[in-house]
């Protein structure tokens, strides 16, 4: 169909194993799960002389092991850049190496046994827990037993109750969101932080499109 349609060419094939979100010590079944099906369609592409140059795929759970799937000619993770709570609940990152954050500021601590936040579901967004245990939409990366339990468009409430920590108002706290994509597309622009302060700032530029 490809090479019928000139000036298009035919370079290799794409995947994505979305269906693999486990810890990266317990993926050996669904690897091999991967490589095979991976095999048998190269194999088909080959008695058809459609051999593909470039075999993309993977995933961020996957992309410390993507190597081991036969064929791959290169892998594509996504939310590696920044990685988020997901990543780290199934063991695809430790918490240090989430590079992205909500900074939020607590407006209200009227409550005992919660808090509310300046951040809600237009920051945050309402994607939950995916393939890992816990609730909430996104963790204090402070304060990792403290959750956001639930949220308006505009705040955030944070579930204290299995924690001695008691902020006051005004105190500022980084939220890690359950899924970092959606937070990318939902704000203007990224700010890089170094020790504290502002170095630098990236304008979302396909946000919208």
């Amino acid at each position: 169909l490809v090479q019928a349609r000139p000036p298009l060419t035919y370079a290799g094939i794409a995947f994505y194993p979305g269906h693999i979100r486990q810890s990266v010590s317990v993926q050996d079944e669904s690897l091999a799960e991967l490589s095979a099906a991976l095999g048998s369609v190269l194999s088909e592409l080959e008695r058809a002389n459609l051999r593909p140059g470039i075999v993309s795929g993977g995933s961020t759970p996957t992309a410390f092991r993507t190597h081991e799937i036969e064929g791959v000619t290169e892998f594509r993770p996504g939310t590696y850049i920044f990685n988020d709570r997901t990543t780290c609940e199934i063991g695809a990152c430790e918490k240090d190496d989430v590079a992205l954050t909500v900074l939020a500021t607590v407006v209200s601590t009227a409550v005992p046994g919660q808090a509310v936040i300046d951040a809600g579901s237009k920051a945050l967004g309402r994607e939950p827990l995916r393939a890992a245990g816990g609730g909430g939409f996104g963790v204090l990366a402070e304060h990792s037993e403290v959750t956001v339990k639930a949220m308006s468009e505009e705040h955030g409430l944070l579930d204290l109750q299995g924690s001695d920590w008691r902020p006051a108002i005004g105190d500022r706290v980084h939220v890690i969101p359950n899924h970092v994509c959606i937070v990318v597309h939902l704000n203007d622009v990224v700010y890089g932080i170094r020790n504290g302060v502002i170095e630098t700032s990236w304008p979302v530029t396909a946000r919208g499109r």
